[in-house]
């Protein structure tokens, strides 16, 4: 052999070359089936769609690129520093002892094998769904903030819900790991639509870095027990939340007609709730108890003494919020700040608005108990409405190590068990709705992908035994998925997980592209079957191995939570930013590292078991006729 030469007598220009030219559809085919599963998740809707949009666009904006780099650049590169010379043995070499012996007992008894493999999924899915890990919507992700939320009910003076938010300030003010805080009361119950009705103030603590603290879920838990021994208020405490979804994930909203039934029905969920155990931090929109004072006029008595509904409401006014007479900007502000009217402090009462005199159109002064009287009345707070149907809601919280999906089902067991009487409709939002939308999402965008892939393959290979058989290594990595998932006790992440999947769909089927596109090369050789799916897997050992664990090593450090810090040189374990990504590379890697073990012994068989039976199996169906050429 000369030297410089490879072993099949072309330099190493014109191998590459070759081999790029000899490589070109199976890389293209591979890089579009990876496109394939990605171009349906440009389409994600909602607030989960804009939250991870920018994962789609990024890998296929990477995948392009690297098709251009593995059929221009690489080849070019390679021609100037590629190996000099090859051993003619090297190629069969590089697969161990080991592997032969068991690609050869897989392709003399392909049906063993298939049946292996099909009691590995088995074994896989039962023990998953026999454990009982659950769903989660989103990684639990190790905040920084938390908010305190201080709860009394009862017509509280100004200073009364400052003094509460004071003390809760104070008990946790020693808080180890807590590092600053911010207080606020409201003069009126809530603040906003996110606040409880019955909230007169607000605690936002802010922690200590990540690395000089406990984690979040026992400092809350510390906050919760200092809080909670202070008498005349009640306390939540809500962990920030990192990514879609909201604080509490749970909401029910109760809709009906009646109000009267609907807050029944209303203490009856929260009972059950309280039954049941694991909610925490519960609230919900009932009206707050209490007695208000409603003003009854009589209007033919107010009309025949001459007082009119404008100059009423306008001594009301005085008596309460007071009435804007003008405005005023300081020199040192850009805002106007309003001038009011009113009645002195001491004044304002309700024996003072029984003694309020009001005016008539001809100047004289009537007293307001002329023509109308207060009335006490039980407080009936605000009515809500849900696409024009009145309704109220609970919220809540659960304790560290539940998942909220299953708290939910508890309560629908509950529901089914022992139904409510009431002529109600109970509707679960909250993280059960963000679960249920983005697996209709999730479902139908990975059914497109599957479809979009297996037309690619049907063109690739002009057969559909060897379409199906790629795409079985789909199949191949949920199995070793939900392995893993049932081996390390986690949950399936449905947004990080099921888009794991999705991705990991794309990936699998490149190495059954290059392996059975290798098996038709040694067919068109004239091979047998058994003789080319046996060479096949030798020759495609080393090339499928190596993507493997290039892949799984790239996605080490997310699987273990690491943070490499390159200008510090330093390596951080557990930083909050890098929870974001271990179920999404948790899910890949373990997916594709059985499914590489799996398609290198399976994929081969199937191969063999598709010559053997092409009647049954569709193995000689050719999709795409080609005509021969004429003489």
């Amino acid at each position: 052999m000369p030297t410089g030469k490879l072993p099949w007598g072309k330099n190493r220009r014109e191998a590459y070359k070759i081999g790029a030219q000899r490589m070109a559809w199976p890389i293209i085919s591979s890089t579009i089936t990876t496109l394939m599963v990605f171009m349906p998740l440009l389409f994600w809707p909602g607030i989960v769609g804009q939250f991870m949009q920018y994962l789609p666009m990024t890998v296929i904006a990477v995948l392009i690129a690297s098709l251009l780099m593995a059929l221009i650049f690489i080849p070019v590169l390679g021609g100037f520093i590629g190996k000099k010379r090859i051993d003619s043995t090297s190629i069969s070499a590089t697969a161990p002892r080991f592997y032969r012996a068991v690609l050869k007992f897989a392709i003399h008894r392909p049906a063993i094998v298939m049946v292996s493999v099909v009691g590995f999924m088995f074994v896989s899915f039962y023990g998953y769904a026999s454990a009982g890990l659950g769903v989660s919507f989103f990684p639990d992700i190790e905040p920084d903030q938390a908010q305190v939320q201080v709860l009394a009910r009862g017509d509280l003076s100004a200073k009364e819900r400052d003094k509460l938010v004071k003390t809760a300030e104070d008990s946790i003010l020693t808080q180890p790991g807590v590092r600053d805080f911010y207080g606020k009361s409201f003069r009126s119950g809530g603040a906003g639509n996110q606040a409880p009705r019955d909230s007169v103030g607000t605690i936002r603590t802010v922690f200590a870095d990540w690395q000089e603290r406990d984690k979040a879920e026992v400092l809350i838990d510390e906050m919760r027990a200092r809080v909670t021994a202070l008498a005349g208020a009640d306390y939540n405490i809500q962990k920030q939340q990192q990514g879609p979804g909201s604080s509490q994930p749970i909401r029910i909203d109760i809709v009906g007609i009646s109000l009267d039934e609907i807050g029944a029905a209303t203490s009856d969920m929260i009972a059950r709730m309280n039954e049941i155990g694991g909610f925490i931090d519960v609230t919900d929109s009932r009206p707050l108890p209490g007695t208000e004072w409603s003003l009854v006029t009589d209007r033919d008595a107010a009309s025949r003494h001459g007082v009119s509904i404008s100059g009423l409401g306008m001594m009301i006014k005085m008596l309460t919020r007071g009435m804007r007479i003008s405005d005023y900007r300081p020199d040192d502000s850009e805002d106007e700040l309003d001038v009011v009217m009113r009645f002195m402090g001491d004044q304002r009462n309700l024996d003072r608005l029984k003694e309020l005199r009001v005016p008539t159109t001809d100047g004289s002064y009537v007293p307001l108990s002329v023509f109308a009287s207060l009335e006490p009345r039980v407080k009936s707070g605000d009515i809500e409405r849900k696409d024009g149907q009145r309704y109220m809601y609970i919220q809540s919280s659960v304790r560290t190590g539940l998942l909220p999906a299953d708290m939910i089902e508890k309560l629908r067991q509950s529901l089914l068990e022992n139904p409510i009487n009431n002529a109600v409709d109970i509707q679960f939002g909250g993280e059960g709705e963000d679960i249920a939308e983005t697996q209709n999402f999730l479902g139908k965008a990975f059914g497109i992908s599957l479809l979009l892939m297996l037309i690619v393959l049907m063109v690739q290979f002009n057969s559909g035994w060897q379409a199906i058989v790629t795409m079985s290594a789909i199949i191949l990595s949920t199995g070793g998925v939900f392995l893993g998932l049932w081996i390390s006790g986690r949950p399936f992440g449905i947004v990080m997980s099921g888009l794991g999947v999705i991705a990991l769909a794309g990936i699998v089927v490149n190495n059954n592209i290059v392996l059975i596109d290798t098996f038709n090369e040694y067919r068109k050789r004239g091979y047998s079957p058994a003789e080319s799916a046996f060479r096949s897997g030798l020759v495609r050992f080393r090339p499928v191995i190596l993507t493997a664990i290039t892949t799984i090593l790239g996605l080490i450090p997310m699987v273990f939570e690491m943070t490499i810090i390159l200008v510090d040189r330093e390596i951080l374990i557990g930083a909050p930013s890098s929870q974001w990504w271990t179920q999404l590379s948790s899910t890949i890697a373990g997916g594709l590292t059985f499914a590489t073990m799996l398609t290198l012994v399976a994929t081969p068989a199937m191969l063999v078991l598709g010559a053997k039976v092409p009647v049954l199996l569709g193995n000689g169906v050719r999709f795409f006729q080609r005509q021969p050429k004429s003489a």
